[in-house]
């Protein structure tokens, strides 16, 4: 650093100062070093700003704490050296440099002698070692010397990322500083240079170093490391003691404008026939001036300076300490000059101090000292080494966790909600184990043995964001600054730099001041069937430990899951909450003995997803089977105006992830004795990206069409119908929260007489159906958006109707619809269902228009499903859901829908206005007692424009469910 030395004050100077800091100081690193060769390390001087040198071999560090000792107390300048990248197990790497850091009481710095030829790996070890030990203290400074540190292979090395990790690089000693300072200001700005192992031998010791350490001042390096023997370290450390000011201080070299410094001997001007220096330093604003003397007598010389503060001159003598007052001086407050005559007593290098007794700096620098700018991979590297540091502080806790599970298979249904109970045991190096203390699905708790339950997950990560890693597999960016529970956070945006295997991409909000985590929002990608999204949001808090250490652990995970199951979207919503923390309890070995001697079904957490933790005889073995299909027994009853008779139910509901074994097929089939559905369905079937299923339908019962005109109904146009119908859907997951779909549905309709049709009526043809479609989905956060359309064309359709008034409908026809839902959780068995909705459609007749089936997306509570139509309706419906005394799940709905049919010329059809209908329903969930089964219950009624009085308007519905191992 140089600035132009000026009548006025310095104020160029200050200002050069002022940015500096505003940049960020890094961790300070000590003045000298000595690298004393045998004997016993001398007391280190008072206030002397130096530190002594101990090598040792990371490979094999060998009695650590023995060689410490021996350091009498000083200082040390840590060199990990014999870093042969090559040569190290980055798996025991953070151990290795964590244990021999640990075991230096007082670090002034580490250098990390790093070679080997592969710059990635080298810089992943140096990264890690940097984190452990960051970990220890933020303000241990870390060099990078070895073959790492120079030339071609440091740029190889120290890319942006590295360079946050880095406070100093080793050039050798007598090297031209400049070049290597330019590299830093490019590379790594604020860092220093280094230089170590400069020789002093025992003849002259004091003053070979002292002609060294006063050359450097001024020059862009930093530390200044001299080997010497115990003889030659006695000599040199009073002459360090003397110069300790000055090293302790920031010390710069400033040009001096013309005419501000003249130095006469005898009346004749000397200054360009002397070596000379103006010296500035930055913390107490004193000024020197350098200068030799006659190497054969002493020297008498009158010096004139401009300075903008000045006291008493004095020229000082570190190699005596006798210090030798000016034998004249005057000073000139108007222009700023200083006048003094001085006495050099011989060869020196001298120091003119201008300064003596003067008062320090009349500026504090952190006063204009701007907030520290970081970068991205600043803070990472900050925030790697609080974990390396909370890593320490938690190697093992334990605490409880709630997790809610909830989803709904259609719109209309009042879904599950999956309920436990749990305690966590997290050791950092064995690993994660939980204790299932609880079950309970929709409000029904079960003990051991309790319903089992499918382990759907995504595929595991095993390399997350933020972690060192050998390869760089994320992309960060840092996109500004916010609040997490009112505390300031840097967010950065992370992204996958590869596309060959699982990843994230999310935001993480880190603590401006502590630099822990605060919340991480991360989504999943390259995910494998059948989870087509995984988006999570965690947030964490400050946890205590018995030392009364802060570590920051997770407090909630929010995650949302979208299942490809049966060709359609199934949304599972996961909230977990922990709880009663317990760090580094003394006991938790037999916490979790204790849990692992029980009959409680456990979890472990394993390289490959978690997996139950089972038990053979006294021990727990992890499954290697992940659970991918599930079996359940259904049994029951629905009555329904909408059938002549109770339908009864009684089959199985079966499904398979790895269908015939293999993992890209999956089966879901219903087969309830009077009706079967199902869906075949392969993943990423078609490039990779498009997923396809094959659906089927079909029912035995035949549904009664009855018709309802303005004077209510007409029995002799009633038919019976048959619907059966199969199709192919095609879809691409556009993105973590969108799906677009294909789809091509083949229905068959068959229409026969009913007791009551009379006999003359021509009923319509029965026909195969040939739609194809296009569906829309978003879902994120209790939101779900859908957006459908279907083209839909009969093969074949004759007139239908009364004998003397037949109609020709259109053989095609055109649907869509739109739904928005909302859920709001309100408690873990307390929630609330928002869902408003749209259908429309054109040329729709009698046998196209909207009713309200079993299984309709527009399904009211009560009404039936049969005989009620609209050619266009609006809808808003909603449930409450609660558990009563902890057992039982109630479920109350009220659906609300207003119908109007538009003939728009199609024969057979008049216009009907809008008309209200009213649904309300309740539901309830219970466990059959001694049985691992549940009992599930629904009644609903309608209120229903009057023209429909007599149709019915009251549904029931009664099901038992048992789950099949």
């Amino acid at each position: 650093m140089a600035a132009r030395l000026i009548g006025a004050p310095l104020l160029a100077v200050v200002c050069l100062a002022a940015t500096a800091a505003g940049q960020g100081e890094p961790p300070r690193l000590p003045r000298l070093v000595f690298d004393i060769d045998g004997g016993v390390v001398p007391t280190k001087p008072r206030e002397l700003p130096g530190a002594t040198r101990l090598v040792i071999d990371a490979t094999d560090p060998g009695e650590v704490a023995a060689r410490v000792a021996a350091t009498a107390g000083w200082p040390v300048w840590l060199t990990l050296a014999g870093t042969d990248t090559a040569s190290i197990d980055p798996a025991t790497w953070p151990d290795r440099v964590r244990a021999i850091v640990a075991a230096v009481p007082t670090i002034a710095a580490v250098e990390l002698q790093a070679d080997g030829l592969d710059p990635r790996r080298t810089a992943f070890l140096i990264k890690v070692a940097a984190a452990q030990i960051r970990a220890r203290s933020a303000t241990v400074p870390i060099v990078l010397g070895g073959g790492a540190a120079a030339g071609d292979r440091r740029d190889a090395v120290v890319t942006a990322d590295v360079a946050p990790s880095i406070d100093g690089y080793v050039i050798a000693p007598g090297a031209d500083p400049l070049p290597a300072a330019a590299w830093v200001a490019d590379h790594d700005p604020g860092a220093s240079l280094v230089t170590l192992d400069a020789v002093v031998p025992d003849a002259g010791a004091a003053r070979t170093f002292l002609a060294d350490a006063v050359e450097g001042l001024g020059l862009p390096v930093t530390t200044r490391g001299y080997r010497l023997s115990a003889t030659a370290v006695r000599d040199v450390l009073p002459v360090a003691a003397r110069l300790r000011d000055v090293h302790a201080g920031d010390v710069v070299a400033v040009t001096v404008a013309e005419g501000a410094l003249s130095v006469h001997a005898d009346g004749a001007e000397v200054t360009a026939a002397r070596r000379w220096r103006v010296l500035y330093n930055l913390d107490t604003l004193g000024t020197l001036l350098v200068i030799d003397g006659d190497a054969t007598r002493e020297d008498r010389l009158d010096v004139s300076l401009v300075v903008p503060s000045a006291g008493a001159v004095v020229v000082r003598d570190p190699l005596t300490g006798r210090d030798r007052p000016a034998l004249r001086m005057r000073r000139d407050a108007a222009a700023q000059r200083t006048e003094a005559t001085v006495v050099l007593p011989g060869p020196g290098p001298w120091l003119v101090d201008f300064n003596r007794g003067a008062e320090a700096g009349f500026i504090q620098r952190e006063d204009v000292t701007a907030e520290t700018a970081l970068s991205a991979e600043e803070i990472l590297a900050r925030h790697q080494a609080r974990q390396a540091a909370e890593r320490e502080r938690s190697p093992r806790y334990v605490m409880n966790g709630r997790i809610q599970q909830y989803f709904r298979p259609s719109v209309t249904d009042p879904g599950f909600d999956v309920i436990t109970e749990n305690r966590f045991f997290v050791d950092r190096v064995e690993g994660t184990e939980w204790e299932e203390r609880d079950f309970s699905v929709n409000g029904a708790h079960f003990g051991e043995p309790r319903p089992p339950f499918p382990l759907l997950q995504a595929e595991k990560v095993l390399t997350p964001p933020l972690a060192i890693e050998l390869d760089a597999r994320y992309r960060y960016r840092l996109q500004g600054t916010g609040t997490v529970n009112g505390r300031n956070a840097w967010i950065i945006a992370f992204e996958p730099q590869v596309r060959t295997e699982s990843l994230y991409r999310g935001t993480v909000w880190i603590d401006r001041e502590t630099f822990a985590r605060l919340r991480q929002h991360a989504a999943q990608t390259g995910l494998s069937a059948p989870v087509i999204s995984n988006d999570e949001t965690q947030d964490f808090s400050p946890v205590r430990t018995a030392a009364g250490e802060e570590v920051w652990l997770p407090s909630r995970i929010y995650n949302q899951q979208l299942f490809l199951i049966a060709g359609r979207n199934l949304l599972v919503e996961r909230r977990i909450t922990f709880t009663d923390y317990e760090v580094a309890p003394g006991d938790f070995a037999g916490q979790r003995q204790e849990a692992r001697g029980g009959e409680k079904t456990m979890y472990r957490d394993t390289n490959v997803g978690v997996r139950y933790f089972i038990k053979e005889g006294d021990q727990r073995v992890v499954s290697d089977i992940a659970t991918t299909r599930a079996k359940a027994l259904a049994l029951g009853v629905t009555i329904d105006p909408g059938f002549e008779f109770p339908l009864p139910i009684g089959g199985i509901n079966y499904l398979n992830f790895k269908f015939m074994g293999r993992s890209d097929t999956q089966v879901a089939v219903l087969f309830a004795g009077v009706l079967a559905a199902g869906n075949i369905q392969r993943p990423k079937a078609i490039a990779g990206r498009i997923d396809a299923s094959v659906d089927f339908f079909a029912i035995a019962p035949p549904s009664t069409d009855r018709v309802f005109g303005p004077g209510g109904e007409r029995e002799e146009q009633s038919l019976l119908t048959w619907p059966m119908s199969t199709g192919l859907n095609l879809g691409w997951q556009a993105s973590t929260y969108q799906r677009v779909s294909g789809q091509y549905l083949c229905r068959f309709d068959g229409y026969v007489r009913d007791s009551t049709t009379s006999a003359g009526y021509v009923t319509p043809t029965s026909t195969v159906t040939n739609g194809f479609g296009l569906l829309y989905e978003y879902r994120r956060g209790g939101y779900a958006l859908t957006a459908n359309g279907t083209w839909s064309g009969r093969m074949s359709w004759r007139p239908w109707g009364e004998p003397d008034a037949l109609v020709q409908t259109p053989a095609s026809y055109v649907k869509y619809q739109g739904s928005a839902t909302k859920v709001f959780y309100l408690g873990p068995f307390s929630k609330v269902i928002v869902n408003g909705a749209w259908f429309g459609g054109d040329r729709l007749d009698r046998f196209s228009q909207y009713q309200f089936g079993l299984f309709d997306d527009t399904k009211i509570h009560g009404v039936p499903s049969a005989g009620v139509r609209y050619g266009e309706l609006a809808m808003a419906r909603a449930q409450y859901s609660f558990n009563l005394l902890d057992q039982y799940r109630t479920d109350l709905f009220v659906d609300q829908a207003w119908g109007r049919v538009r003939a728009h010329g199609v024969p057979g059809l008049v216009d009907v206005p809008w008309e209200p209908l009213t649904g309300v329903g309740v539901a309830f969930n219970l466990r059959i007692p001694g049985r691992v089964a549940f009992l599930r219950g629904e009644v609903g009624h309608s209120f229903l424009p009057g023209r429909y009085d007599g149709l019915g308007s009251t549904t029931v519905q009664i099901m038992l469910l048992k789950p099949l191992n």
